[in-house]
């Protein structure tokens, strides 16, 4: 019964987690199989060829927040953060 305890306890804390999961599926792989078979069929890609490409292109967009770092080393982490102003 603790399983239920912990569920009624922090009901919004996992809804806001199902709905985060839920919709990041878009754009990524859930919504990339989709499509699969027709983009595989229209340019006559094989299982193999199709991998190819996801797996360079998953790659290739896992590099792209390396871009963001010398921004975010610059920012005002006043207004990027949530806390109260301090007062010094």
């Amino acid at each position: 019964m603790a399983y239920f305890r912990f569920i009624r306890a922090n009901w919004v804390f996992l809804l806001a987690g199902f709905l985060l999961t839920f919709t990041s599926a878009y754009g990524q792989t859930y919504f990339i199989s989709l499509f699969a078979g027709e983009i595989k069929g229209s340019f006559g890609l094989s299982d193999g060829q199709w991998g190819g490409i996801y797996t360079i292109g998953t790659t290739l967009s896992a590099t792209r927040p390396i871009d963001l770092i010398p921004p975010m080393m610059t920012m005002n982490t006043r207004i990027a953060t949530i806390s109260p102003p301090s007062h010094s």
